[in-house]
């Protein structure tokens, strides 16, 4: 069950539901009231009084996303009424003065059965407040928008440090009525991909390991991408985060290198554990192993009752092309494409098999290689009504790459769209960077492209804790994207987590921050204005080049990684975009106008967070403050690095490489003035950006220099500066 020792011991509820949640006609009383309030109001009833210890009405046919979500509810109603209400078996015995919960066709006299996808409503009858879903996601945001709506438990209550606030009893007007209607894409998905932070934090508690999954509904998503279920402990076993997914309802569905349920991360697990035999050799020839090790896991979901939506691919072992790991594969870019494609089909063979299914849910995700093969007319997706084309955004810059660009999308095909907030290399990781505007833009273009309606949506946000207000925004907009506009959400964003009166500045410093970063190419893309983004992973990958040449100056030091399949997509520095004759010119111009962009969101943050309450204080630090601190040391970082790589002066280079160091050491500081609480922990295993690292790098080129000039570092010790200089108190 879902686990009842989460305190909610932060901040006052202000009810607001989100755009999705907004009745047809509304008239709500949620009243703060006394036990003499309770008795005039049951003697002039003005709607329904849920007394402390109400019951609740619900047959659930056993579906377990319900039972954990009425947990939920009843958890909520514990820390808002002070008394934990009572479930009772069935709906006909309900009485006035009750909550009951309905799913699909379950009805009580007079109430219409309900259907669509996902549909829900909440209504009062005869002395009962009515919570009705469509289907079994449709009751659970039932119920989850009522815990908003009347309990004012915020969708981010947990990453926010909300306290609930006490009442006496809570009263839902008569005339209340809401209906969601159904939302406009069907599957809404989060991809937790490199998560660093995340996944450490998790093993912490039940509550750390879970919470995430309540976060996802409430923000109105249904659907994780995941990675291979498959345990391979045991035959046909699945593993914990599958049962998990079950536990809270969600669609399961897979990611670009996961084929058929199946990883070739896993090839040797299988052949030794489950077939008792030494694995064969990764190869294209050995086509028969290969399907024996699909049908393995397509049979390990269908033997344990999951029904995804499978993932159809043909990569490598990692997340690399096939003929970076497949000894005999073709050099051609058309034989390789012969290649993707005649796996696909077998693929989709072996499903319908295995699965009894002759048309299962799918989804081939067109990811690098898959994405210029397509573009070029060298993929081409097999003719399947349930097969969603998935179309993915540009590496490391994050916009409809040039497949999806120039594609004419076939009539009644079935559209996806993976975006990435993050990217574990060149991109966004410790600081949000491409922000709510950008998501809205992508997700506008890619449903403009087909007469349907956008089919599949996946939100790749790494650790999902600097991610929180894009993922707040893309909920409400892949649930309604006709009512959606980022500036108003944002408003209403602002209200409910910092309060109304500093919710209108709250609202344009979000956008100034987003705003703040350096765009090291100008926009490509017709709307598209913040289409390259400089995010906090390139400033770490260009001091790591520069450093590995620091005696050897170059004027344009930035190379692309070695796999890189598009030229200067790595870093997408253009000089000539910024009136610079190299990259080291332009990196120097960049940071310092970004530098001073970051700082006045600094200095108006830092007036803001006096007027706000405590609570309010301590979510907009973390959430906002603290990461345009972050950003405005590491351009510093990077500013004075790079005069001091091409400074000639020895004792200039040292001095230039000091202030560097003090940058890097106070962009740390300043982050990690955001683990508190239960996030305490929450840098400990910081491995991809790998904050000490970036430290130590710039420190190792200050003691080289001030070696070579004969000096003796101050900086032997990094956490020595450390200790002078804590955090500034308002982000404590």
């Amino acid at each position: 069950m879902f686990p009842t020792d989460v305190r909610m011991e932060h901040g006052v509820a202000q009810p607001m539901l989100p755009k999705r949640f907004i009745p047809f006609c509304v008239l709500v009383s949620v009243l703060l009231l006394a036990s003499e309030a309770v008795a005039e109001a049951v003697q002039q009833p003005k709607g329904v009084v849920l007394a402390p210890g109400f019951s609740i009405y619900l047959d659930s046919g056993g579906e377990q996303a319900i039972e954990t979500v009425v947990r939920i509810l009843q958890r909520d109603l514990s820390s808002v009424l002070g008394k934990e209400s009572v479930e009772r078996a069935g709906v006909l015995g309900s009485e006035p003065g009750s909550l009951v919960i309905l799913t699909g066709a379950q009805t009580l006299p007079g109430i219409e059965p309900l259907a669509g996808w996902e549909r829900h409503r909440i209504f009062v009858k005869e002395g009962r407040v009515i919570l009705h879903g469509a289907d079994v996601l449709g009751t659970v945001y039932a119920v989850l928008a009522f815990s908003e709506e009347f309990l004012g438990v915020k969708p981010l209550w947990f990453w926010a440090s909300q306290r609930i606030s006490r009442r006496g009893a809570i009263l839902v007007g008569t005339d209340y009525h809401y209906d969601s209607g159904e939302p406009h894409v069907k599957y809404r998905a989060w991809f937790p991909n490199d998560t660093d932070l995340v996944t450490p934090w998790r093993k912490l508690s039940e509550v750390n390991n879970e919470i995430w999954l309540e976060t996802m509904l409430r923000l109105g998503y249904n659907t994780v991408e995941s990675q291979t279920l498959t345990d391979y402990s045991r035959p046909y076993a699945v593993n914990a985060d599958a049962r998990l997914f079950e536990k809270y309802g969600m669609h399961i569905s897979f990611t670009h290198t996961v084929s058929l349920n199946s990883h070739y991360s896993r090839w040797d697990d299988y052949w030794t554990r489950i077939r008792g035999r030494k694995a064969p050799e990764l190869l294209l020839s050995r086509q028969t192993e290969l399907e024996e090790f699909w049908r393995y896991n397509v049979q390990c979901l269908v033997r344990n009752g999951i029904e995804p939506i499978w993932g159809v691919a043909f990569r490598g072992h990692g997340d690399v092309p096939f003929w970076e790991r497949f000894a005999d594969a073709p050099a051609s870019m058309p034989e390789r494409a012969g290649v993707i494609n005649a796996m696909i089909r077998r693929q989709v063979e072996i499903l319908k098999e295995e699965t009894g299914n002759p048309n299962p849910r799918m989804k081939m995700t067109f990811y690098n290689e898959v994405s210029d093969f397509l573009a070029q007319g060298l993929v081409i997706p097999p003719a399947e009504e349930n097969l969603i084309w998935n179309f993915v955004a540009a590496r490391r810059d994050h916009y409809p790459n040039e497949d999806l660009q120039n594609i004419s999308i076939p009539e009644g095909m079935k559209l996806g769209y993976y975006l990435n907030l993050q990217f574990t290399s060149t991109g966004s990781h410790l600081a949000p960077a491409e922000g709510p505007w950008k998501m809205e833009r992508n997700i506008r273009f890619v449903d403009a492209k087909n007469r349907e309606p956008i089919h599949f949506v996946v939100l790749n946000a790494g650790n999902f804790r600097e991610y929180l207000t894009s993922l707040s925004a893309a909920g409400e907009m892949l649930w309604d994207p006709g009512d959606y506009d980022t500036d108003a959400f944002l408003l209403d964003y602002s209200r409910l987590y910092f309060g109304a009166e500093q919710a209108p500045a709250i609202a344009r410093l979000y956008r100034d921050f987003f705003y703040a970063y350096w765009q090291p190419q100008r926009p490509r893309l017709s709307g598209f204005d913040r289409q390259y983004v400089f995010q906090d992973l390139r400033y770490k990958q260009a001091v790591r080049q520069m450093a590995s040449r620091f005696d050897r100056f170059q004027r344009d030091p930035l190379q692309d990684f070695s796999n890189e399949q598009v030229p200067n997509r790595t870093f997408r520095i253009v000089p000539e975009d910024h009136d610079a004759a190299h990259q080291v010119e332009a990196i120097i111009k960049g940071t310092t106008a970004s530098r001073e962009r970051f700082a006045a969101v600094v200095r108006q943050a830092e007036a803001i967070l006096p007027l706000l309450e405590p609570d309010a204080a301590r979510f907009f630090a973390d959430n906002l403050a603290a990461y345009a601190r972050f950003m405005m040391h590491l351009n510093d970082a990077l500013r004075y690095y790079t005069l001091a790589y091409q400074s000639n002066h020895r004792a200039d280079r040292a001095a230039l490489l000091e202030q560097a160091l003090t940058a890097a050491l106070g962009a740390r500081e300043n982050l990690y003035a955001t683990a508190h609480g239960p996030f305490a922990s929450w840098y400990e295993n910081d491995s991809i950006f790998d904050l000490d690292g970036f430290v130590e790098t710039i420190e190792g080129t200050l003691r080289q220099s001030q070696s070579e000039r004969g000096g003796v570092s101050r900086w032997r010790e990094s956490r020595l500066w450390c200790d002078e200089h804590p955090p500034a108190a308002s982000l404590s």
